[in-house]
């Protein structure tokens, strides 16, 4: 008997007639000179004594069958583990994108992805093309003005762009390079709008958002489903971008807004429009499905999970029981269809973009798994964020296979809970105090490229020995 049997009859089968196939455990250490496991292996399914040669010939096709898909299902997931930025260490793994375009659309959770945006370029030193003052470029244009924007170092681009401007791809180009991944986020039609009407009346109202509660003051959140034109009357807002609850999404993707009311039943714009936005976007968010989102956008941008985690900012402005802006809208299939028909472009815009999503989604590897921990991250850190620890005290997440182990400070914590206007402020401050740095460093070389006067003569007139 050879070294490979006498290791089956000690280490496997033992048998005897009438008896049950007895299954042992293997020897920690095999003889020297055994083969490898495969020939082990083999030498198993070889076992004449135990299977006719039709079962052992389906045996042996079984097991290599499942031998190679294993194979194969563990070089596919470390090769797509590693492709966006699991905690399989790969000396090929991809560097992060850190050059980036978001187009902010309002209320559609857009600033919370500013939040995590502005987070990630403050901690690596990235420049973001900021506005000099407020939170915003250019609420009615897509027109960005060099003086209303933060000083940069002269001849350079910027890394990120993520403050509101109605979208147009070759002015973003004066600022950010071309080949930045640009990427948008979307909120069903009717609650976008919804959620507008609330915080321009409220916090900023234009003068045709203060006409509709003019005429709709005791509900006008009904009124505005009912009569939406009231809300957005270009005669009383001029620019139809002012009104920010007509198709407002749109807009802010870079829909033209000449002959806005009349595009509304132009089919092939609108389609054209859509087309355009599939080729300028690398992907388009929703916001129904925010946590999706963000894992999706990790994935894409290779970046770390401590980078995407968050708290929700600008959220809805609470209100007393009484007020006018707590009353349940009244939805019926007329109202859905004439406020449909009013705010068409949102709805095809959406409803074309949500299938794609859910589509892209659906064909990432092992992506609900990694939502779940996300979400187990995002609960352990709001529980942590939501105490009164003493500052010195981190939460440490701990590795498991979607990420290394990190530190949550309370540091971090506040800077998550920023508003959009006190963060965008962090932000500036610090390229306001980085371009000064930048300055000063330019004045010192400019000093030392000039030599001393007398120095400077005798290297325009020698002196001749």
């Amino acid at each position: 008997m050879n070294t490979t049997d006498n290791i089956l009859q000690n280490s496997f089968c033992e048998r005897s007639p009438g008896e049950k196939l007895e299954i042992k455990k293997l020897r920690p250490e095999p003889p020297p000179g055994t083969p490898p496991i495969e020939d082990h292996f083999l030498a198993i399914i070889s076992r004449t004594s135990i299977m006719s040669p039709r079962k052992r010939i389906l045996v042996m096709i079984f097991a290599m069958f499942v031998l190679l898909n294993l194979c194969l299902l563990l070089a596919t997931l470390q090769t797509r583990l590693a492709s966006f930025g699991g905690n399989i260490h790969s000396e090929t793994k991809l560097p992060e994108i850190r050059q980036l375009v978001f187009a902010k659309v309002h209320k559609a959770a857009s600033s919370t992805v500013q939040n995590i945006m502005l987070r990630f370029a403050m901690a690596r030193d990235l420049t973001v093309l900021l506005p000099v003052h407020t939170n915003v470029l250019n609420d009615a244009g897509s027109k960005i003005s060099i003086s209303k924007v933060v000083p940069h170092p002269r001849g350079q681009l910027f890394d990120m762009l993520c403050s509101h401007v109605l979208y147009n791809e070759s002015e973003i180009g004066k600022y950010v390079p071309k080949t930045a991944f640009s990427f948008a986020i979307l909120r069903e039609p009717m609650k976008q709008a919804l959620s507008a009407l609330k915080f321009y009346t409220i916090r900023y109202p234009s003068k045709a958002l203060k006409y509709g509660l003019q005429k709709h003051p005791h509900d006008p959140i009904n009124g505005f489903l009912q009569h939406p034109e009231d809300f957005s009357l270009p005669d009383i807002g001029g620019n139809p971008a002012w009104s920010f609850v007509n198709n407002r999404m749109s807009m802010d993707l870079g829909f033209d807004l000449n002959n806005f009311e009349s595009s509304k039943k132009n089919t092939s714009k609108i389609q054209a429009f859509l087309k355009r936005l599939e080729k300028q976007f690398d992907v388009i968010l929703i916001s129904e499905y925010f946590d999706e989102s963000i894992v999706l956008l990790r994935r894409l941008l290779r970046w770390s999970m401590k980078d995407i985690v968050y708290f929700k900012v600008n959220t809805a402005i609470l209100q007393e029981k009484e007020s006018i802006w707590n009353k349940k809208p009244v939805i019926s299939a007329t109202t859905t269809e004439r406020f449909r028909q009013w705010n068409r472009i949102d709805y095809e815009l959406y409803d074309h973009f949500l299938p794609i999503f859910k589509e892209k989604i659906r064909n990432e590897y092992l992506f609900q798994d990694e939502v779940n921990a996300f979400q187990k991250i995002q609960h352990d850190i709001r529980s942590f964020c939501s105490t009164n620890k003493p500052a010195a005290e981190n939460l440490r997440i701990q590795e498991n296979l979607w990420t290394k182990e990190f530190l949550i400070s309370k540091s971090d914590c506040k800077l998550m809970l920023l508003t959009e206007v006190e963060i965008t402020e962090v932000a500036r401050k610090k390229q306001i105090d980085r371009y000064r740095t930048y300055l000063q460093e330019e004045r010192h070389k400019i000093k030392a490229d000039i030599p001393a006067p007398e120095q400077s003569l005798r290297t325009r007139f020698p002196v001749r020995v």
